[in-house]
């Protein structure tokens, strides 16, 4: 009989404890953000760090074959079709990943836009994002042959340089609201190169006088994960011996042969 109440109290205690336990075996995963979090402004910024981690990814990425197609890096054949890249060929399959990273950049960058603008969002981050946007509608307009935006219909590709203008104007006008004169000199010349893109070279020339012949704006990375590491620059060349840049086989015997420049935007 003491056995039975032992067991019967022991079974008790076990089951107030699992009742008090419940709420420590829960579950919440703190990783993913809610669609609607990213409306709240305190997650403006952040929204558009994301966007410049996404155009740097495409910009590294886009940037690594094209120099592959005009001969500015050469592969080792360390990947097949990156030798097929260098003479010229590129089936639809190859493409795919270039085309999603490229279109990535463009959408994270303008749908950051319409949540900020739905949100009456005032501040340099708006500036930002749609000087981001402009350069990564002009990024898509510079390497593909079409464009298609969310779903529509397929395109020119100089519907990208389209969108990129008037990108590039807002972010100019909205730097120039705010006094910041790096982003109003960037979303300049991004609007020079696209007036050049678009035939306009007397309009393209006076833009471009505007901004300071020693002005840069840099593409951001960062050894601190692999999204933000520069293929060209680290992994391709170094790590993984993909590629090299060309003319620097010779180097020594015959001493620099080459001239490179950095990765501008």
């Amino acid at each position: 009989m003491k056995g039975y109440r032992t067991l019967s109290l022991a079974l008790a205690l076990v089951a107030s404890g699992a009742a008090g336990c419940d709420s420590m075996l829960e579950i919440t995963n703190p990783g993913p953000a809610t669609d609607e979090a990213l409306d709240d402004p305190a997650a403006f910024a952040g929204l558009v760090f994301g966007m410049s981690g996404d155009l740097s990814q495409a910009i590294d990425a886009i940037g690594y074959v094209s120099a592959l197609f005009a001969d500015e890096l050469n592969s080792t054949g360390f990947q097949r079709h990156w030798l097929d890249f260098a003479r010229g060929i590129m089936i639809p399959t190859d493409a795919d990943q270039f085309w999603e990273v490229g279109h990535r950049a463009r959408w994270v960058a303008e749908d950051g836009i319409r949540r900020m603008e739905e949100a009456d969002h005032e501040s340099i981050l708006l500036a930002r994002a749609y000087l981001l946007a402009g350069f990564s509608n002009r990024l898509l307009g510079e390497h593909f042959c079409n464009a298609v935006f969310d779903g529509g219909p397929s395109e020119s590709f100089m519907a990208h340089f389209e969108r990129a203008a008037l990108q590039f104007s807002t972010a100019a006008s909205l730097a120039s609201q705010y006094g910041n004169i790096e982003i109003g000199n960037a979303a300049t010349a991004g609007l020079a190169s696209i007036r050049a893109a678009q035939g306009d070279w007397a309009t393209a020339a006076d833009l471009a006088s505007e901004v300071p012949l020693d002005f840069q704006y840099d593409a951001i990375f960062s050894l601190n994960s692999s999204r933000e590491t520069s293929n060209i620059l680290i992994n391709y060349p170094l790590e993984h011996s993909e590629g090299t840049v060309y003319g620097t086989e010779w180097d020594d015997v015959l001493g620099p042969v080459h001239t490179t420049v950095q990765w501008l935007i």
